[in-house]
């Protein structure tokens, strides 16, 4: 018995040294033709309040993905703004409004209407299909009572100009130098640092205004809402809704000024989370 114990461990030894010696062949390279592996993930942003991928509904509701369960209604006034699963900025979903009519309306909570001066950032991929100058892709906080700044609301301007609105002194819009695009998705992000509100296409920087905002609080009735002026009567008549007419891809609220890294990041997300290359980089 012993004899034959002694055999088995010399045969394991054996055994354990053969797996231990390096193959005599190379690896095999990859097949010609072989895709490439797709690349990883993109870091994860931080401070991200709201996230949409603009085509997920949970419930009716265009899901928030970021984990805060900021759902948002759909809201029609005359008209209806759809979730489309084709289309998007990189081949997904993307929502579609048409002009007046339809919006979205978040939650309204300190993560998504971001009170007083503090930093934010908003940013989306966009493609209209004839933007004028009573067209907001968004808008949070309060329509004003002759106060400046209780608003945060992109707009486009005379000319089709991408611009701002933070009510009082900004009414006429403050514009770019580029043109939104009619034919062609861009990707928008306005961000505000406490002093300085800058607005960025396709990752260039593009306007920085110097601007003391006071955005009325959800708690005092402040409203989120993607499509949308922030305007009462903007709910309920559809000739006085100010919306946006075209699709809206990628939608982020962040609760600080994002970098050109971090805008970097949410352009190329599409792209990465379907296993494709990103294009912009």
């Amino acid at each position: 018995m012993e004899a034959r114990i002694a055999a088995l461990e010399a045969e394991n030894e054996e055994f354990r040294k053969a797996l231990m010696k390096p193959s005599p062949l190379p690896l095999s390279p990859p097949a010609p033709g072989s895709p490439p592996s797709p690349p990883p993930p993109p870091p994860a942003l931080t401070g991200v309040t709201f996230y949409s991928d603009m085509s997920t509904l949970t419930d009716g509701k265009l899901q928030d993905l970021s984990g805060n369960a900021n759902h948002g209604t759909i809201k029609s006034v005359g008209g209806t703004a759809t979730a489309s699963q084709t289309g998007g900025v990189a081949g997904g979903g993307a929502y579609s409004f048409p002009d007046f009519g339809a919006y979205v309306e978040l939650p309204a909570n300190d993560g998504t209407v971001i009170s007083g001066s503090k930093p934010r950032s908003v940013c989306y991929w966009t493609k209209g299909t004839g933007q004028d100058a009573s067209d907001y892709p968004f808008g949070f906080g309060k329509d004003c009572s002759g106060n400046s700044g209780t608003t945060f609301n992109a707009r486009f301007s005379s000319g089709g100009k991408m611009g701002f609105m933070g009510c009082a002194d900004d009414e006429s819009g403050k514009s770019t130098s580029m043109s939104a695009s009619t034919d062609s998705w861009q990707h928008v992000c306005y961000t505000y640092d406490g002093s300085s509100l800058k607005v960025y296409v396709d990752g260039a920087h593009g306007v920085t205004w110097s601007k003391s905002l006071q955005t009325v609080a959800a708690s005092s009735g402040g409203v989120a809402r993607i499509g949308s002026h922030t305007g009462a009567s903007y709910a309920t008549s559809k000739s006085d809704l100010n919306g946006v007419n075209g699709m809206i891809d990628e939608f982020y609220i962040l609760d600080h000024a994002v970098t050109g890294a971090e805008i970097a990041i949410m352009r190329c997300f599409p792209f990465r989370s379907q296993g494709k290359v990103c294009p912009y980089v």
